[in-house]
């Protein structure tokens, strides 16, 4: 029956060529296989900038107030030479990062071979597949929160969040960028109808489809983690930093294996930085699929080295720590918390005890990590206008994303390095790593 098979498609081919264009019997070689890379350039030469036309003006702010240059070669554009002779080699050309002088690609491995071989190429390297995952675990919905205030006290109450209420600080006057896997439910949810009437969302941009909208995807997550910065629930605040403005960014599908993730990160950091973020908080990262746990130092992965980056243009990076704690293969901290200019915020329980899920260092490098922890259960905004209880290190992470909106609000010229410090500082357990 097989040979049968096979001399029907054949003989059926040579009737009608026509229904057959472009099919092939033959299973697709290696080099025909396409795959994504990151091309990275060797120089810059050729190209001009105008900061003032490129940055938003808090962007210029922030850079005049931490004393950065508003003409750092890194701010530079990509050579458009560079790009177009590229573009005539490979199958798609992709976002082009201006940190690290590069352009996303989808090609073939012969189509890279080609490209290492261009005069201005300093390297070619694959995408990194990465396997994110947020750091949460498994919701609960409530049915009703019959105006308990207190449920939603008990998220801030131990980062003493009442202190900053009392004295009217509540993030105003910051930028805070949500990179996250989806916001299904924030452009209608009540708790987030005080953001809106305020137009504190400043704008949305999903890196997985190219377009603004946010909020027609299948997750909520980046819903419960904005809660857990800037929502309110019977006028009560969830986070700490209600009078935030807001960029909200989808990177990934959630447990998707995002082949041109990298690339996606990259771009949503420079578009944070771009429109003028203090303050990016990521609530999810690379999971165990993506590197070896010897990998995950701060200095291997692309969207670590890329937070660090944003670290030198004077925005802080809050990262969830991963909930790998209870691994048997491995306890990694998910990139970007491994990174040593990221604070990296675990969870605690209503004890005060780090939880059993927390994923903690110290690094491969033996770097202490993470750096603060934060209640790891809260009570969150979810999709259909629901409320859950949520628990991971992905709410932890926001809910110190809020306090340092708070402190920059108090000291505005305090640099990220600096306001890491501060933080560690005014832990509980000072100079001590639990």
């Amino acid at each position: 029956m097989q040979f049968k098979r096979i001399f029907v498609i054949i003989g059926l081919a040579g009737i009608f060529p026509f229904l057959f264009q472009g099919f092939s019997p033959l299973k697709k070689t290696a080099t025909d296989q396409a795959l994504a890379y990151l091309v990275f350039f060797t120089d810059k030469n050729g190209t001009s900038f105008d900061p003032h036309a490129y940055f938003a003006p808090e962007a210029i702010a922030r850079r005049v107030l931490n004393g950065i240059s508003l003409f750092d070669s890194s701010d530079f554009p990509v050579n458009e030479k560079y790009l177009t002779a590229v573009g005539k080699i490979v199958d798609t050309l992709g976002y082009s990062t201006r940190w690290f002088n590069g352009v996303g690609v989808v090609a073939t491995e012969k189509q890279a071979a080609q490209l290492r071989a261009l005069p201005f190429v300093r390297e070619v390297v694959p995408q990194v597949m990465l396997v994110w995952t947020p750091a949460m675990i498994p919701d609960t919905v409530l049915e009703d929160l019959n105006g308990d205030e207190r449920s939603v006290h008990m998220q801030i109450s131990p980062l003493e969040g009442q202190r900053f209420e009392k004295d009217n600080k509540n993030g105003s006057g910051i930028i805070i960028a949500v990179l996250d896997a989806g916001f299904q439910g924030t452009d209608d949810h009540e708790a987030f109808a005080h953001l809106r009437f305020n137009n504190r969302i400043k704008a949305t941009y999903d890196f997985v489809r190219n377009d603004s909208d946010v909020y027609n995807g299948k997750t909520d997550h980046g819903t419960m983690v904005l809660s857990c910065i800037g929502g309110k629930v019977n006028g009560t605040s969830m986070g700490l930093a209600t009078a935030s403005d807001f960029l909200l960014a989808r990177i990934a599908k959630e447990y998707g294996n995002e082949y041109r993730g990298e690339e996606n990160f990259l771009a949503a950091i420079e578009w944070a930085d771009k429109l003028g973020a203090k303050i990016v908080n990521c609530s999810g990262g690379p999971g165990e699929g993506s590197y070896f746990p010897e990998q995950m130092n701060g200095k291997i992965p692309l969207i670590s080295r890329a937070s660090n980056m944003a670290a030198r243009k004077g925005i802080l990076v809050v990262a969830a720590a991963g909930n790998l704690g209870q691994s048997m293969k491995n306890r990694c901290l998910l990139p970007p918390s491994d990174a040593d200019s990221v604070l990296s915020v675990t969870a605690v329980n209503d004890r005060g005890f780090a939880t059993r899920y927390s994923s903690h260092g110290p690094t491969p490098d033996f770097r202490k990590k993470p750096d603060v922890c934060a209640p790891g259960t809260a009570i969150v905004a979810s999709a259909w206008g629901d409320y859950s209880v949520g628990e991971g290190t992905s709410f932890a992470a926001p809910l110190i994303s809020g306090f340092a909106a708070c402190v920059l609000q108090l000291y505005p010229g305090i640099t990220p390095l600096q306001l890491i410090d501060t933080l560690r500082r005014c832990s509980s357990h000072f100079p001590y790593f639990d």
